[in-house]
């Protein structure tokens, strides 16, 4: 599944019919079979905006006959490994270094941390927040960015990058007294230095994380390496698919840093549930500091279960 902000729909169509005539006449079975080559059959094609850059990682799709997180967590080590393109990233992860865990039976019992966006507007947000204690929630999350007074009532907030770098310094001054987990996007996502200079100006009471627009492994790398983000919030839509993703997990880990996707979208709160249940089952093993985003918003568009 791949999606844009709206008006990139068309384009990234555009590019999955042009990148579909690799895969004419090639069995499933084969493709599957070494996960990494086929992954870079369609993201090495020098030949549009460069090597995994821009639309052609959204335009990217897989299907088969089994849940995704379901797949990953039957494939042997090997098969896992398989699936990882390590090309620019050995710096960081290889592919001897890797380990699997299995806690599928776990997960099932006790579930996954959860947060959800749908809090609602400032008068509606205790009651609202009881309904989803309720339900099982624990972590909540809202807007924020145009109405100073209004935002330092939220506790885990999105400022959707409209903040420029020392802006953004100042407002998370008024923010401190909340003791808010993290604040997502606070400036451009292409400005590392700037969102390494705004927890820096606060160290170490304001966590960061950006990564919702970030397009490809390299950058991600890069973002561990310097300590930049205090989340893992990969955006499944933005990058070149499950194969991308498990390489960024397997980076996170390695530095230590929790996974909390984003979504909150149509579908893409079923589709990080996969991502999720992967980091646990067959990576990290382990919840702490993680949480997934979740909103039931027309949910009756992906009604099949997931467990």
């Amino acid at each position: 599944m791949s999606f844009t902000c709206g008006r990139g729909n068309g384009t990234a169509y555009c590019h999955i019919e042009q990148l579909s005539v690799k895969f004419v006449n090639k069995k499933l079975k084969d493709l599957i079979a070494n996960m990494r080559v086929t992954h870079q059959i369609y993201t090495g094609d020098s030949q549009w905006v460069g090597l995994e850059k821009g639309v052609i990682q959204l335009a990217t799709a897989k299907a088969v006959n089994k849940p995704v997180w379901k797949l990953v967590i039957d494939m042997t080590l090997k098969e896992f490994v398989q699936c990882i393109d390590f090309r620019y990233i050995t710096d960081v992860i290889t592919p001897k270094k890797l380990l699997r865990c299995c806690r599928e039976v776990d997960v099932r019992v006790h579930g996954y941390p959860s947060c959800t966006t749908s809090a609602g507007c400032y008068d509606k947000v205790r009651r609202l927040i009881r309904e989803f204690q309720a339900e099982g929630f624990t972590y909540f999350k809202q807007n924020v960015g145009s109405d100073i007074q209004a935002d330092i009532r939220v506790l885990m907030m999105d400022a959707y990058q409209v903040w420029d770098v020392q802006e953004a310094i100042n407002w998370m001054q008024e923010f401190l007294p909340l003791k808010s987990i993290f604040i997502e996007e606070p400036t451009s996502p292409d400005d590392m230095l700037g969102h390494a200079a705004i927890p820096k100006a606060h160290f170490p009471r304001t966590k960061v994380t950006t990564d919702e627009h970030i397009q490809n492994r390299i950058i991600f790398k890069q973002l561990f390496q310097t300590q930049v983000i205090d989340f893992c919030q990969v955006n499944l839509c933005r990058l070149a698919g499950v194969n991308e993703v498990l390489a960024i997990l397997l980076m996170a880990t390695k530095f230590n840093i929790p996974n909390c996707p984003h979504a909150g979208g149509v579908g893409l709160c079923e589709y990080v549930q996969h991502l999720s249940l992967i980091d646990y089952i067959c990576i990290t093993g382990t919840t702490k500091g993680s949480v997934l985003e979740y909103v039931d918003h027309l949910h009756e568009h992906f009604g099949v279960l997931l467990l």
